[in-house]
C-alpha cells in the first residue's frame, strides 16, 4: 500500500498536498506556518475547500463551514456550530492583541461547551465525553504549550520544538 506523504514547510505546500490527495472521509485541517499564514481545509471526498485567513483569526471545528457543503451535509451540530459563533464573537468583539491567557481562558469555557463535560450515548453506551487535550502553538516560535486532559482542570505545559 502506498502512503501519501509530504513534509510541507509553508501553508501553501500543504494547502497544495491536501487538495490534490483524495479524502476518503470527511476532515477539517487547521494549517499555519512560521510566516503567520494560515488556512483551513474543509475535506470531504466529494469536494475540497480552503478558506484563507483574512483577519487574523480563524476556528475551525467539527462540521464544515463553508457554504459549499450545505447540500452535502445540511445537518450540522449545535455544539459545534455554537462554538463557531462563540469563538468569531469573540475575537470580533476585543479591543486588544489576543495572548497566551486568553487563549487559555477561551479554551477553559464551559459556556458553549469548548471545554465539554457532557454525557451522551455512544455505540449503545452512555459515555462521559470530555476535551482529551488542548494545544497552543504561537507561529513562527519552537515552542507549543499542551494541556493533557480538561483545560480547567489541568494546565498547559511548555514544550520545545526541534
Amino acid at each position: 500500500m502506498k502512503r501519501a506523504t509530504q513534509k510541507s514547510t509553508t501553508t501553501d505546500e500543504a494547502v497544495s498536498f491536501l487538495l490534490k490527495i483524495p479524502h476518503l472521509m470527511g476532515n477539517n485541517y487547521l494549517v499555519a506556518d512560521r510566516a503567520n499564514n494560515f488556512a483551513i481545509v474543509e475535506a470531504h471526498p466529494a469536494r475540497t475547500i480552503v478558506t484563507v485567513d483574512r483577519r487574523g483569526f480563524l476556528a475551525a471545528a467539527n462540521h464544515y463551514v463553508s457554504p459549499e457543503f450545505d447540500e452535502i451535509t445540511p445537518t450540522k451540530p449545535r455544539h459545534s456550530t455554537d462554538r463557531i459563533d462563540y469563538l468569531n464573537s469573540w475575537f470580533n468583539n476585543r479591543t486588544s492583541p489576543v495572548d497566551q491567557r486568553d487563549l487559555e481562558a477561551i479554551q477553559r469555557t464551559h459556556d458553549v461547551e469548548i471545554c465539554p463535560h457532557v454525557q451522551e450515548i455512544y455505540e449503545g453506551k452512555l459515555r462521559n465525553l470530555t476535551t482529551c487535550w488542548a494545544w497552543i502553538a504561537h507561529l513562527g516560535e519552537n515552542r507549543l504549550y499542551l494541556c493533557e486532559g480538561s483545560p480547567c482542570e489541568s494546565d498547559y505545559e511548555e514544550y520545545c520544538l526541534l
